[in-house]
């Protein structure tokens, strides 16, 4: 994206560049294309009227007549060694911003990658921290960072032995904050950025650009101070520069009012923006501006033009620009969502996710946090790419807009059911204090009582019964600071107005996680029968079956305060499991109604019901021996847990479908 504001002339092999000159107003080279015999004169003009115009930054489209000159292989071929440097390096940068769907950019990346890695340290210098420069800047902006990371490594490198300072220290420090916050590391951008500006002082050309990866940075790490104080210095730099800066600018200013909703503002920079990247005739440019026109729109629930976006999806085709790809489909994708088209929307996030993850991106500045999570969500419900999207949300510090995403990896989680455990950013955390116990059960009541908007009044009174006067309020607020300590997570427990509150955007609670698929396995049995419902149907069961590991809180707590929600739970868990075995027989589907039963029976083995549908659906299919063991084990585990004998029903339904005489 950046051009080089530093030219890359070279007068022989691995010596020397034009470098410092100050803003040029005209062209020293003639507009008449060079003539005669290609020697290496001919190269060297060619070269310096290239640069000269990449320098100027004012109309890309005075390239035009100079890449016709070097329109094949063969054109380049013929340059004299001790050219080839300096002319590769302008023509992958002019093709770059004038032609980026040329097929030899890749084939000329990887040549000039090679002379870095290859040439000695000497030659590093300047030409070298510029050539890295005009390299990651392609990686980056045609989303390929896998390439970009080997010469991310160069670029520390370099930095750490050659000890470079001034220009050429800040040119370094830039390509790293490209790359940083390119690959998601938005903080070592941030570094990187902070130390080039000490660096880039009486070099406003390169004062852009890093305070340019620093705006990117800040919207990556959504700091929104820092985004401010970069964009008010690019806004003083850009007087000084030329059209390309004027158009970046205008790019980076629409994303900042973006993260304010302020949509006219980013609406009228991202026109400004597209009108000056046409004036400077740079087509990745203007295709990022109209991205950025279109993704306004959709975030104003404004219809958008299909040919726009598909316009925009076939221009990154043709470039095998993979980030440009992959921010047009997930902008169509949340365009598709909206409108209803959800398999649609999903397809294109599978898709996008997919080229995101294989060429390694995960800086996203383009996105606003809502859009991110959209991407996140409707990713987590279709099962694409869990192990690349779970790392976005957690480099991107992203929360839930829904309160039905059992997969999201919140940072806190807490089971309840069959046990008790809090497991923090993934890690269990342990509880082998005694002083710890007063918060737990603080934690385990508030779940009790339904977790939101809880009077903490009825807490006191729940634990602490026998406290006078503001003892139980006092006991409350240490048990709630040791709490919050103890679970590490303090915005997943919100006090307001003399209620608490668990946060569902930080907390999952594995009891409200099941009553929500429950809900789900009963819109699924009112719904009509078919053979992809039935086993949607069964999915969905064995989702709560996971879930349900008995009881609530298990044999840990026989306080009153547990009893409504165990009973409500396990009461649930019944019915709906003999639900769906009912309706598997009503099918005569019954080895399938048998496996549910015994799914059932594996939890909980003290659920007389489950025991009598398993001896009637193995008594339908004849197999009466396993029918009479079923019986037999109820009658056993009835016998010495609860010392009670199996129903009147269950004794009834034996000796019906049995026909045997049945001993007490």
């Amino acid at each position: 994206m950046f051009r080089s504001i530093l030219t890359v002339v070279e007068t022989n092999a691995g010596a020397g560049s034009a470098a410092g000159d100050a803003p040029r107003r005209g062209y020293r080279t003639p507009v008449a294309l060079c003539a005669g015999r290609r020697d290496a004169a001919w190269y060297r003009g060619w070269s310096a009227a290239v640069e000269e115009r990449l320098y100027a930054g004012r109309d890309y489209r005075d390239l035009d007549p100079w890449l016709e000159q070097m329109e094949t292989a063969a054109d380049l071929d013929e340059c004299p060694p001790q050219m080839c440097r300096p002319v590769r390096a302008g023509l992958f940068q002019a093709l770059h911003l004038r032609r980026p769907d040329d097929p030899r950019l890749s084939a000329l990346a990887r040549a000039i990658a090679d002379d870095l890695y290859r040439a000695e340290q000497g030659w590093i210098g300047l030409s070298g921290a510029v050539l890295a420069n005009r390299l990651m800047a392609y990686y980056a902006w045609s989303g390929d960072l896998a390439p970009a990371a080997g010469l991310s490594a160069w670029v520390r490198h370099a930095l750490a032995t050659t000890a470079p300072r001034g220009p050429e220290a800040a040119c370094l420090h830039a390509s790293e904050a490209l790359y940083g916050w390119a690959s998601g590391d938005a903080a070592s951008a941030a570094a990187a950025v902070a130390a080039g500006l000490e660096d880039a002082r009486g070099a406003p050309e390169w004062s852009f650009q890093l305070h340019a990866h620093g705006v990117y940075a800040a919207l990556c790490r959504r700091d929104e101070e820092a985004l401010h104080v970069h964009l008010e210095a690019l806004h003083a730099l850009v007087v000084e520069g030329g059209t390309l800066e004027a158009c970046h600018y205008h790019l980076l200013a629409s994303l900042g009012a973006l993260t304010e909703r302020d949509y006219a503002e980013a609406a009228e920079h991202a026109g400004i923006a597209m009108v000056l990247a046409r004036q400077l005739g740079a087509p990745l440019i203007d295709a990022f501006a109209r991205l950025g026109l279109c993704r306004i729109a959709v975030e104003r629930g404004e219809p958008v033009v299909g040919e726009v976006l598909r316009g925009l999806a076939g221009q990154a085709g043709r470039m095998h620009n993979r980030l440009l790809e992959h921010l047009t489909l997930l902008l169509d994708a949340q365009h598709n969502l909206e409108a209803g088209r959800r398999r649609r929307a999903t397809a294109q996030v599978r898709r996008a996710l997919h080229l995101v993850r294989r060429y390694g991106a995960t800086g996203l500045p383009w996105w606003s946090e809502r859009s991110l999570t959209f991407v996140c969500e409707t990713a987590l419900r279709a099962g694409v790419e869990r192990t690349y999207v779970r790392r976005l949300i957690d480099q991107h510090h992203l929360v839930p807009c829904s309160t039905d995403l059992d997969d999201w990896p919140y940072r806190l989680r807490v089971y309840t059911l069959g046990r008790f455990s809090v497991v923090r950013d993934e890690v269990p955390v342990r509880f082998d204090r005694k002083p710890q116990r007063r918060p737990l059960d603080l934690l385990k009541v508030l779940v009790a009582l339904g977790g939101r908007d809880v009077p903490v009044e009825k807490l006191c009174a729940i634990l602490w019964p026998d406290a006078e006067g503001d003892a139980a309020h006092h006991a409350f607020e240490t048990a709630l600071y040791r709490l919050r300590r103890l679970i590490g997570v303090d915005q997943a427990l919100v006090v307001e107005s003399g209620h608490i509150s668990l946060d569902n955007r930080y907390c999952w609670v594995d009891a409200w996680a099941f009553e929500r698929i429950l809900s789900k396995v009963d819109r699924m049995i009112r719904a009509d029968d078919t053979s992809r419902r039935r086993e949607r149907l069964g999915h969905i069961m064995d989702q709560a079956l996971a879930l349900y590991h008995g009881d609530f809180l298990g044999q840990e707590e026989n306080e009153p305060w547990t009893i409504r929600l165990r009973e409500r739970l396990r009461s649930k868990f019944v019915r709906r499991l003999t639900a769906v075995g009912a309706r598997w027989e009503r099918m005569r589907e019954w080895d399938q109604a048998i496996a549910c039963y015994q799914k059932g029976l594996d939890v909980d083995d003290l659920v007389e019901t489950f025991y009598q549908r398993l001896i009637a659906c193995h008594a339908a299919l004849g197999r009466k021996a396993e029918a009479l063991i079923y019986y037999r084990r109820c009658r056993r585990t009835l016998s010495l847990v609860l010392g009670v004998h199996p129903s009147r029903e269950t004794e009834e339904l034996v000796r019906r479908l049995l026909e045997i005489r049945i001993t007490p």
